[in-house]
C-alpha cells in the first residue's frame, strides 16, 4: 500500500488543500458510509471535536460540564472557551475513569446551589493498559 499512500500524500501536498477540499470531503464521505451514517464531520483534534459537540448541545455561559479530575486539559478547555464551568469528579482508582458516585454527588451539589445548569459529562476512556490492550 506504500505506493498508493505515497501518491495520495503527494497529491495533497501538490494541491496544498490541507483544510477542506476534495480529499477531506472524500474522507468524510467514506467515514460516514463506514459508520452507517448520513454525514461525518472531521476535526483537527479532540479539542475541536469536543467544542463542536458542546456547541451542538448548546453548552455556554452558566452551564456546568462534569469531568474526571485526572484528565488532560483538552477535556475541559472547550467548555471554558464557551463560558461553561468545569466541575471535577473523583476517579475510580483501578481504571482512572470518572466515578459514578462522585458524579452523582457533584450533580446534586450543582442542583442544590441553583445558579448553574448541569449540561454535559466528559467520560474519558480507559487507558489501553487498563483494559488489557497494552
Amino acid at each position: 500500500m506504500k505506493t498508493e499512500i505515497d501518491a495520495n500524500i503527494q497529491a495533497v501536498l501538490d494541491s496544498a488543500q490541507f483544510i477542506g477540499g476534495p480529499y477531506v470531503a472524500e474522507l468524510e464521505k467514506r467515514l460516514a458510509a463506514f459508520a452507517g451514517r448520513g454525514y461525518c464531520v472531521t476535526c483537527a483534534n479532540g479539542t475541536d471535536a469536543l467544542q463542536a459537540a458542546f456547541m451542538a448541545a448548546g453548552v455556554g455561559n452558566g452551564d456546568v460540564v462534569f469531568c474526571p479530575d485526572m484528565t488532560f486539559v483538552a477535556s475541559v478547555e472547550p467548555a471554558k472557551m464557551l463560558g461553561a464551568v468545569p466541575v471535577f469528579c473523583d476517579i475510580l482508582p483501578d481504571t482512572y475513569c470518572l466515578s459514578p458516585e462522585s458524579l452523582e454527588r457533584q450533580i446534586q451539589a450543582v442542583l442544590a446551589e441553583g445558579t448553574r445548569t448541569p449540561k454535559a459529562v466528559i467520560m474519558t476512556p480507559l487507558p489501553p493498559s487498563a483494559n488489557g490492550m497494552a
